[in-house]
């Protein structure tokens, strides 16, 4: 028998919680632009396979919206079983992947001495989410990250991780990160180099964690802006994610024009790739969701003439 996903459980939750058969959401779902079989359905329902498309994570987007659920609990069960790797299907199952450290030669970006990290001590990213709400004048930025990730096999494991604030961008607090779930901070170290305002962030796990355990973390930060910003979701990851979704929120509505763009590295330049991630639009919202992703800078780029639409 198969062992019943969180997602099923989730599911079959908030389904209880309304007035709606299966049948109801799949005629809604369907009338908003996402095709849904009903079998497809109720296998989810029942504990068989998962939504895996490239378009998961912008589904159940919409999924919550219509089941009225509002702290993103469908998608962070999705989160943690897409990265079990267990497949879920009837017969078959599929061993969660060895546990390895990340490369050690990787770099954040080209301003990091991969000396100051400890890869081996560091957590392998698995799935990232981030979400991103800007201010109508496009000039303040609350975002929100949540990762699930690998505990290593080394004592006191950890996160690491760098913003990078260039010109005319900087925090929109002092204490920089707050609604930290999951590790607590260690140290944190903020300095300049080359006009850039560079925050670099040691966070520590629970004593309790177990090796080669998933584990859930979360934290948000503010930016600031002089001027209306270009860019929005912007991020790099360099190595490859089992998935990675990005949701920016316009206060002012979708600017039009918007487009998401990748950049990979190329000797000491990171050169434009094609990419054919689709943008899914829902109310005042775009979101992106890709599998295997990595190895590049990603994010939403806002033309700079570009007007707020409805």
């Amino acid at each position: 028998m198969v062992e019943q996903s969180h997602f099923a459980r989730e599911l079959n939750e908030s389904l209880r919680r309304t007035s709606m058969s299966p049948e109801d959401v799949v005629v809604e779902l369907n009338r908003r632009s996402f095709p849904l079989p009903l079998h497809t359905f109720s296998y989810w329902l029942q504990g068989y396979f998962l939504p895996r498309s490239e378009a998961a994570f912008q589904l159940l987007d919409i999924l919550e919206h219509i089941l009225s659920i509002s702290d993103n609990r469908l998608a962070d069960a999705l989160l943690e079983d897409l990265s079990t790797g267990a497949s879920f299907v009837p017969g078959e199952f599929t061993e969660a992947e060895a546990v390895v450290a990340s490369p050690p030669n990787m770099r954040f970006s080209n301003l990091i001495d991969e000396d100051t990290i400890d890869w081996e001590a560091n957590l392998i990213q698995k799935v990232v989410r981030d979400e991103v709400h800007l201010s109508a004048d496009l000039r303040y930025a609350r975002i929100s990250v949540t990762i699930l990730a690998r505990v290593p096999s080394v004592p006191n494991p950890s996160f690491f991780f760098q913003l990078l604030h260039e010109d005319g961008l900087e925090t929109g607090r002092e204490e920089y990160f707050y609604d930290i779930s999951g590790m607590t901070l260690k140290e944190k170290d903020v300095f300049e180099e080359d006009g850039k305002t560079i925050c670099s962030a040691q966070f520590v796990l629970p004593d309790d964690v177990i090796p080669g355990d998933l584990h859930k973390l979360s934290y948000s930060w503010d930016e600031k802006s002089r001027d209306p910003v270009t860019r929005a979701g912007v991020r790099f990851i360099p190595w490859i994610l089992d998935f990675y979704s990005c949701k920016v929120t316009f206060e002012g509505g979708i600017p039009d024009g918007i487009r998401y763009t990748t950049l990979e590295q190329v000797g000491d330049q990171r050169v434009e790739v094609p990419n054919d991630i689709p943008l899914i639009r829902q109310r005042n919202s775009l979101s992106i969701s890709a599998k295997n992703f990595g190895n590049r800078v990603g994010y939403f780029e806002i033309p700079v003439s570009s007007k707020s639409g409805e």
